[in-house]
């Protein structure tokens, strides 16, 4: 209803489209809150749920939604998101990570350098140095057959390849033979897994062997949740091939 009283007038949807996140201050401002009551001020970030521990991935979450939302940050907050960018910087070169991890990273290192002029010079060339180790990591964790698993040397799967693909097409514009090279085994793997239905499913079947399943540990239905085609599968594989080139896989898109 409100769509089609808004299509009725050109005025109201170029207001909508310009200040939309005015029309949801109040609920923005009442996330940021508790946002700032679930931060862990003693390990510098936030866990999945408040008392789980601190991880790389949910702190990115955040300090992306903070960046994205700066306007509606309090004094308090823009603290918060300072000090924790600090400690998050030392924590994503410590340990391994996995594939969404380096993901949610360099998506979030993409939002500070947009907003860059919030932080300092030295920030500033830290975050560049960042965004380039996360290619490297990309780009030294695909597998042989053009896909990347949940973490270097593990099966390859439709949701961690297009993540992959996603990042990289936010900060690769003009790539080397090396990157072009990886990029188009990945999109050939991908476009290979779509099913005849249109779908894609997360893991090609043909990769669910004994050692797989003991790794894993899931029941025989749940490793059929894996291999048929499923809804979020499916619309991340769009995503990246759309991000990838636009307009070049249209017969694939209308299909899925």
């Amino acid at each position: 209803v409100c769509m089609a009283k808004l299509k009725e007038s050109k005025t109201g949807i170029n207001i909508a489209s310009k200040d939309k996140k005015s029309l949801f201050k109040t609920e923005i401002l009442e996330g940021l809150n508790w946002l700032t009551n679930a931060y862990d001020d003693i390990n510098k970030g936030w866990g999945s749920l408040p008392g789980i521990p601190v991880a790389v991935q949910n702190t990115s979450e955040i300090i992306y939604t903070f960046i994205n939302c700066y306007e509606y940050l309090s004094e308090e907050q823009l603290d918060i998101l300072k000090e924790v960018i600090n400690a998050w910087l030392e924590d994503i070169t410590v340990g391994d990570k996995f594939t969404i991890d380096y993901y949610w990273i360099l998506i979030t290192l993409l939002e500070i350098r947009n907003h860059i002029q919030m932080f300092s010079e030295e920030l500033r060339a830290k975050i560049e140095n960042e965004i380039i180790s996360c290619l490297g990591f990309f780009f030294t964790s695909q597998n042989s057959d053009g896909g990347w698993g949940t973490c270097k040397g593990e099966v390859s799967s439709t949701i961690r390849t297009s993540m992959v693909l996603i990042a990289i097409s936010q900060v690769v514009f003009e790539p080397t033979d090396y990157q072009k090279e990886a990029v188009e085994k990945a999109v050939k793997w991908l476009l290979k897994e779509q099913s005849t239905n249109g779908g894609w499913g997360n893991i090609d079947k043909n990769d669910i062997d004994n050692d797989f399943i003991r790794k894993i540990n899931l029941t025989y239905q749940q490793l059929e949740l894996q291999y048929t085609p499923n809804p979020c599968a499916t619309a991340y594989a769009m995503k990246a091939l759309k991000a990838i080139k636009p307009h070049a896989y249209k017969s694939q898109l209308n299909k899925a």
